[in-house]
Formats: C-alpha cells, sequence, structure tokens
C-alpha cells in the first residue's frame, strides 16, 4: 500500500513538473475514483459478507452427513442429502460469481479512468505549444516522460484500490467447497 501510494504521488509530481496543467485534471479524476471506490466497496462489502455467510450451512451438511453416514445409508437418504448439499454449493458458487462480477466491475471503471488521463496527457502534449507559457512547445523527451508517467499514474491509482478488494480468494474458496462436496459423494 506504502509503495503504491508512493508510486501516486511521484507519478503526479513527475507528470505536472513536465505539464503544470496537469494539476487541474488530477483533482477531478481522484474524486470520480473515489466516488467510484466508495459505491464499489459498499457492494462488495455486502457481496462478501452474503458469499461467506452462503459457505457455512456447506461446510454444516457436509459435517452432518459424515457424522451421520450410517444413519443416512440405513434409511436410504443419500438423494435428499446430495440435493441439499448441490443447493447450497450452488448459492455459494452464484454469490461468487456475483463477487467477481463486482470486482469486474471496479476494474473497468479505473482501467477507463486511467485511460482518460493517459489521453489528456497527450492530448495537452499536443496542445501545450498553445496552452503553454510564451506559446513555446515542449520538447520529444519531456513529452515521452510526461506520457510515460500518466501511465504509471494510472496504475498507481488503481494499486490503493486493488489491494482491498474483498474476495480475491475465489478460486480457493470454490475449490474447498468443491472438494468437500466431492467428499460427501464419495461418502454415498
Amino acid at each position: 500500500l506504502l509503495r503504491a501510494v508512493c508510486d501516486l504521488v511521484a507519478s503526479i509530481l513527475v507528470a505536472g513538473t513536465v505539464l503544470p496543467v496537469i494539476f487541474l485534471i488530477f483533482v477531478p479524476i481522484l474524486l470520480a475514483y473515489y466516488r467510484i471506490q466508495k459505491v464499489y466497496r459498499k457492494a462488495g462489502r455486502e457481496v462478501q459478507r452474503l458469499a461467506s455467510k452462503s459457505r457455512s450451512p456447506i461446510y454444516q451438511g457436509v459435517d452432518e452427513a459424515i457424522v451421520g453416514v450410517t444413519t443416512i445409508r440405513a434409511y436410504d437418504k443419500q438423494g435428499y442429502f446430495m440435493d441439499q448439499n448441490e443447493r447450497r454449493v450452488s448459492r455459494s458458487v452464484r454469490l461468487d460469481f456475483t463477487q467477481m462480477g463486482c470486482q469486474k466491475w471496479l476494474g473497468f471503471r479505473l482501467k477507463l479512468l486511467g485511460s482518460i488521463v493517459s489521453t489528456l496527457v497527450a492530448v495537452l502534449v499536443v496542445l501545450h505549444r498553445y496552452l503553454g507559457p510564451f506559446g513555446r512547445a515542449i520538447s520529444g523527451p519531456s513529452a515521452g516522460l510526461a506520457l510515460r508517467y500518466a501511465q504509471t499514474l494510472s496504475n498507481s491509482m488503481e494499486g490503493p484500490l486493488a489491494l482491498h478488494r474483498p474476495g480475491s480468494d475465489f478460486v480457493t474458496s470454490t475449490c474447498t467447497v468443491h472438494n468437500a462436496f466431492a467428499r460427501l459423494s464419495t461418502y454415498f
């Protein structure tokens, strides 16, 4: 997190040194990033809570089935328990996919804002001759430096938000649930 924040500050300073007009762009972009992460965190937190809550009945059902496997077999209720577990796993996987959808939503918007920053820097580099002090053009190396740090800025603005994405262990949790369901099937 500290590295992402340092990269963000360094990118803003370097790009702002080359093109001081950029500082006017950063404020609205930072506000947009803040609003997007605020919306995402609220929804992501709820989806994470629901996904975590949906895993508990799966583990409970597996535990009950393992403990009572002789009774389940004696009353010939294997199909009933398998259907119950299938519904529980299905609900959990749907919530995991919803969580992934929320992450993709955030990623798309962050990339879009990042590309807006890069595009505006490129336009400002081209128009700097008309916007700059005394009407002078920006040099080639300075333009390259501004464009390079604009791209770095896009990635570094994404970094602090990406570190706090809930549910980044989707594959691990889904595999754990699937393995538990497969073990339960072998008992019956």
